[in-house]
């Protein structure tokens, strides 16, 4: 099969008449360049098919233009919609976005960062695994290539880094109150680690503070409520979620609504419990975990 002959920048200068600095600066916006040469080169780059070398751009320049972005998974409502909030802030500012799927599981996600490292990405936006004291170690990689790190959904251990999260504390409570106002007095509380709620060392922080928002608004505004937790079980886990929602249904058969503190539970569990409870669960869980009027798409559009 023959080789196609490759169009180089100095096939692209001549054709236009112009130095190749001149497609150069075409090539990479810059601004002073005049209307006609410019229009001049951009007519050569389409007759002749040319495609610049990105990788060998990014070498010189030590720009790449590519976002990583690590998700636990992107088949829940939230990482999806947070996903494409992001991949699409990110074009806006001329940037690609590489969405990674960890599934809470460390190995994979320091696989990742060898991989934006590897390909001199400029950022990394993570939401974090299960393992926290590694994604430390994973940052200080990323932070030691030159690559600016921000997390989501979840405050980082090291005061430099930023974060873009929820208000969960507000989300905990206006979701309960929400119950208690439609007069949900036996709450069933699924939610995963975060059901150790008495023992902190053992709760994620966002669960943690979910779940004390939840706790707060009864004590507040029904001291007579009885919640029951789940047992604790891995967060990532939808299968075990929902065997332990069932197990916490037949261990307090009284229990009328639950709440539960992450999306993709709540979705499957509406079909599950649904019946059990008499459609207690219509349209409380998932708009409640986020502080009203926030959503996955507003953070990911924080610039």
């Amino acid at each position: 099969m023959p080789q196609r002959e490759t169009t180089t920048i100095r096939d692209v200068a001549a054709k236009a008449g112009v130095s190749i600095a001149t497609v150069s600066r075409v090539l990479n916006r810059y601004p002073h360049v005049r209307p006609e040469v410019r229009a001049r080169v951009q007519q050569a780059i389409a007759s002749l098919g040319y495609r610049a070398n990105g990788l060998a751009s990014s070498f010189r320049t030590q720009r790449s233009g590519l976002i990583g972005v690590f998700l636990r998974q992107q088949r829940t409502p939230f990482s999806s919609a947070l996903g494409y909030a992001i991949e699409s802030t990110m074009f806006d500012a001329g940037y690609s976005t590489l969405l990674c799927s960890t599934t809470g599981n460390a190995d994979r996600e320091e696989s990742y960062v060898h991989s934006m490292i590897d390909m001199r990405a400029e950022g990394v936006i993570i939401r974090p695994t299960a393992a926290t004291a590694r994604t430390m170690g994973h940052v200080e990689l990323l932070r030691k290539a030159g690559i600016a790190v921000v997390f989501t959904d979840m405050k980082p251990r090291i005061p430099s880094v930023s974060s873009v999260i929820c208000d969960n504390f507000s989300g905990g409570h206006e979701g309960m109150r929400h119950l208690l106002d439609l007069g949900h007095l036996r709450v069933g509380i699924v939610a995963g680690e975060q059901a150790a709620a008495a023992s902190p060392s053992r709760t994620s922080p966002v669960g943690l503070e979910r779940v004390l928002g939840m706790v707060q608004a009864c004590r507040s505004l029904a001291p007579e409520a009885e919640l029951s937790f789940s047992r604790p079980f891995p967060d990532a886990s939808v299968e075990l979620g929902a065997s332990e929602t069932e197990l916490l249904l037949a261990n307090h058969p009284g229990i009328t609504a639950i709440f539960a503190t992450t999306g993709a539970w709540s979705q499957i569990w509406l079909f599950i419990v649904g019946p059990l409870v008499g459609g207690a669960l219509g349209g409380v869980i998932w708009r409640y975990l986020l502080s009203p009027g926030e959503s996955p798409a507003g953070i990911g559009q924080v610039k």
